[in-house]
């Protein structure tokens, strides 16, 4: 999760807090949300589901934007991050 492209979302791991509960692979938490990798695809659809609009996901990666308010521009940066090699066009 650490690179030059991601930098400006400060990720800090919490693999050991947050995936004994979600049985997931690992998870950062950043200032636009939290992004957990599952090991399977079902479980990040599982959990897309439950989250509902309070989440994205890409294939077994989810970002979480429970409790938090962020603008449309956060938003947007943690959707870019998720598909970081996505071309849009």
């Amino acid at each position: 999760m650490r690179s030059p492209i991601n930098e400006d979302i400060a990720p800090r791991e919490v693999t050991s807090e947050i995936c004994p509960s979600l049985h997931c692979r690992s998870a950062w938490e950043t200032s636009v949300g939290r992004f957990v990798e599952f090991e399977l695809v079902g479980d990040a659809e599982y959990w897309h589901t439950v989250l509902g609009d309070d989440s994205r996901r890409n294939e077994r990666m989810l970002v979480d934007f429970s409790g938090r308010d962020l603008t449309r521009e956060e938003i947007r940066n943690a959707v870019d991050t998720l598909f970081l090699n996505r071309d849009w066009t």
